[in-house]
This record gives structure tokens, sequence and C-alpha cells, in this order.
């Protein structure tokens, strides 16, 4: 009998346990940022130059024009010249820095540079500009820093997702204008253009 008692008591006590057991929804949530932020810290400027066109540009007469190029990492502001066309650096300008924010940690960011096709202008239609290509970047804060690329190429960022870099290239006088057919040349003014930086996953 004791033996029968003491399994009675046992099944009870399970019993019991399990009328005590509890369920509960909870909630859980994850945020998503994707987005990036990317920031102008300084602007690219070509500086102050003597620029000429070239004297005739029919039948490639002219087989090179005169361009001016800003390395990246700024150390060099450096000019070649056309047959008869020509830029001079009177005062040197400086690459353009841009700092990336919202990004994951070690991410391979993508950094694509396009030129506007209207070129570095006056904006007066039917005078010379000036064509920008060439960009290259060098990177200043990142998993890498002190290393170049160039457009389209992948950079990675830090260890707190930082990255920073910047950006040189280079402009050439006009190709489809010159001063014996055209009378044309280059004013006295500031010139402009603009360029498109993308930075994504």
């Amino acid at each position: 009998m004791k033996l029968k008692l003491l399994s009675l008591g046992l099944a009870s006590l399970f019993v019991a346990n399990g009328a005590m057991a509890v369920s509960n929804d909870f909630t859980t949530s994850v945020t998503v940022q994707n987005a990036l932020t990317l920031t102008e810290d300084t602007a690219l400027s070509f500086g102050t130059i003597r620029a000429q066109l070239a004297s005739d540009v029919t039948g490639g007469a002219e087989s090179a024009f005169a361009s001016l190029t800003i390395s990246p990492d700024g150390s060099a502001v450096s000019t070649t010249p056309g047959t008869t066309s020509v830029i001079q650096s009177m005062e040197d300008g400086e690459p353009a820095a841009f700092s990336v924010g919202g990004a994951a940690n070690y991410a391979l960011l993508t950094v694509t540079v396009t030129a506007d096709s209207a070129g570095i202008t006056t904006g007066a239609p039917g005078t010379p500009v000036f064509t920008m290509s060439n960009f290259a970047g060098f990177v200043t804060t990142g998993a890498n820093p002190n290393t170049d690329f160039v457009s389209g190429d992948q950079v990675r960022t830090s260890a707190d997702g930082s990255l920073s870099f910047n950006l040189g290239a280079t402009i050439t006088v006009d190709q489809t204008l010159d001063i014996d057919n055209d009378e044309a040349s280059y004013n006295d003014a500031p010139y402009s253009g603009s360029y498109t930086v993308e930075v994504d996953y």
C-alpha cells in the first residue's frame, strides 16, 4: 500500500507541475539600413591656368591635345603639351575629397564616377570647353588606406564602416574648335562643369 500511495503522490505532483506551464507571444525586430551618405569635403579644382586652342584641328593636324592632370593623392599637378594647343598651370588646383557614411563594417563598396558630357564651360554656346576624363581615386580612410583605385573598382570600409577618398582627374582642351578655322579662343573667365559620383554596395 505504501508503494501505491507514493506512486499516486508522484503522479499528482507531475500533473500539478504541468498545470503551471505558461505560453506567451513575444515580438522581435530588425532595422534595415541600406542607404549610404556621400559628403563632398573638398571640391575638385583644376586651379588657374593659361589655355590655348590648337591652331588647326582639321585632317589630324593636331596629333596631341594639351591636358592637365590633378593626382588623387594631391602630390602633383602635371601638364601635357599638345602639338600647338597649350595648358599651363599658374595656380595649382586640388583633388576632391569625399566621406561615406552609413556603411557596414568591412563592406565592399563600388565607386563609379561619370563626367557630364557638356564638359567644363562658361555656359556660352559655341565657345570652347574642356573635357574631363581619367578619374582616379585614392583611399584616405578605410580598410586599405593609401591605395589607388579607378572608377568602377570596389573599395572596402574600415572596422567602424567609415570610408573616405580623394578624386583626381584630367582636363583636355577642346578638340572640335581651333584658332585658324573657327577664330575661337578661351576667354578669361571662370569655367565650371559637373560630374557624378555613385557609391553603392
